[in-house]
């Protein structure tokens, strides 16, 4: 997740009544302002309970949606 919250990677792992992981579903997504068409960060209340999420040991986090924009543009 990115520190404003705007976007985000979500990863479910599904697993065999055996015990042996049957599949890895990695989302990625992002807040989006449908007016604007720009990533936007989501809800106070609802970014509060994202931060509340425990995180998986090879959690990073993202670069914000700012950092994002300026890194695409700094580099044309």
């Amino acid at each position: 997740m990115s520190p404003d919250g705007a976007r985000f990677v979500v990863e479910n792992e599904i697993w065999t009544e055996g015990g042996q992981r049957a599949a890895t579903i990695r989302s990625t997504g992002g807040w989006l302002d449908l007016r604007a068409r720009k990533l936007v960060a989501p809800p106070a209340e609802l970014l509060a309970a994202f931060q509340q999420v425990p995180r998986a040991p090879h959690f990073v986090e993202l670069p914000s949606s700012r950092e994002a924009i300026q890194s695409n543009t700094s580099e044309r």
